[in-house]
């Protein structure tokens, strides 16, 4: 990233870079124990992407594929074809345990079958775990939810903190029902969640956050009293090793409408999650120098205007060299030059005028090359 970083002679410029080469097919994700991919955004600005209002997902939420109906046998329609985290033989034989609707077996019974037939095979809580992830993202079969609800507590019972989440997660969430109330499931979710933040746990810290963040939305006035815990607890979290943690909370603090608007703490945020890795982070960064250099453009300081934008530019290129198309994008932008007719400026005077207006030489070459990657990636994660 030194090399992509660098400046081109003595101009300041961001050097002429060409968008990286991502691979045909992304990895795939892990459901309900990793953050969701920064959702996609909308255009408000010649030069820069902006994030809409509505344009974020909460985390830990499921795909949206939906069950379907099927003539293909119950198992096969749960794993599909494709390789799974662990043995097939062995998947199979969890799977149809789970399945069995047999009245003579009690659901311990089943339980104790399940965990001998992983003892047997060696199947380690977190293979559990990533066959569950691997179920609730691929399938569309109509025990998806069930199944994988079953495994996550399996996996959870021994010993594997991360599907206790994605199982907290998914009763929250409402994918798994059973016959208790929703008050009682809420009630589950959070001893869970306050069980698993006890350790340090950075998911459950997030959504324990969460959950206040959303009681406090349902009653505003008690914001002020429940910001600060929330605060607390996304910051662990963005400590304890999810760093995209700083940039939920970097959004709250732009948030005018729950009264706790700081355009410096939210910045602050974005900084410390970039520190950590934060690919939203790197975007928002970008963002909001962009916005800056606006701002000292229509008040003529140009050259100040210069510096800033070459910052948005190389918190941009760190979030697009990482895959993330929105700032894919924003690169193209950056390089694409508009000839004006109508300007009194020749065509060589509009190319250094935009040199210093966006920190790059004008290259249509590189824009395109740098929107043909963004809509490279933007199609992979859906057809993925």
């Amino acid at each position: 990233m030194s090399n992509a970083l660098s400046r081109r002679g003595s101009t300041g410029l961001l050097a002429n870079t060409r968008p990286p080469k991502f691979p045909s097919d992304t990895p795939s994700r892990r459901i309900l124990t990793e953050p969701t991919q920064f959702p996609y955004t909308r255009v408000v600005a010649a030069k820069t992407l902006q994030p809409s209002s509505q344009s974020f997902r909460r985390y830990a939420t499921t795909t949206s594929i939906a069950p379907e109906v099927s003539s293909q046998p119950r198992i096969e329609r749960l794993i599909g074809t494709r390789k799974l985290p662990v043995a097939r033989d062995v998947a199979e034989a969890v799977l149809e345990l789970i399945l069995d609707a047999s009245p003579n077996r009690t659901k311990d019974d089943i339980d104790a079958a399940i965990y001998q037939t992983l003892d047997d095979k060696h199947v380690t809580p977190s293979a559990m775990r990533k066959l569950a992830a691997h179920i609730l993202q691929r399938s569309r079969s109509p025990d998806r939810d069930s199944v994988t609800g079953r495994l996550y507590a399996l996996a959870y019972r021994r010993g594997d903190d991360d599907a206790g989440y994605s199982w907290a997660t998914m009763i929250y969430e409402g994918l798994i029902h059973g016959e208790k109330s929703p008050e009682d499931r809420l009630d589950e979710v959070m001893t869970m969640y306050a069980k698993l933040a006890r350790k340090g746990h950075p998911q459950a810290l997030f959504g324990m956050g969460r959950l206040l963040l959303e009681q406090a939305r349902l009653a505003p006035s008690t914001m002020s009293s429940r910001f600060p815990r929330i605060q607390q607890l996304w910051e662990r979290a963005g400590r304890n090793g999810m760093p995209d943690a700083w940039y939920e909370l970097g959004r709250l603090f732009q948030e005018k409408q729950l009264g706790i608007f700081d355009s410096k703490q939210a910045q602050h945020c974005f900084e410390q999650g970039a520190r950590a890795g934060s690919i939203p982070c790197y975007y928002a960064l970008g963002v909001l120098h962009g916005t800056c250099a606006d701002e000292l453009v229509a008040q003529g300081k140009t050259k100040e205007a210069h510096n800033v934008i070459l910052l948005s530019n190389r918190y941009f290129l760190q979030a697009a060299q990482r895959g993330h198309a929105p700032s894919i994008y924003n690169m193209g932008l950056r390089y694409l030059f508009v000839n004006d007719p109508q300007s009194t400026l020749s065509e060589a005077q509009q190319r250094e005028a935009h040199a210093m207006r966006w920190g790059v030489a004008p290259d249509d070459r590189s824009a395109r090359e740098w929107f043909a990657a963004a809509s490279k990636k933007s199609a992979s994660r859906w057809l993925t």
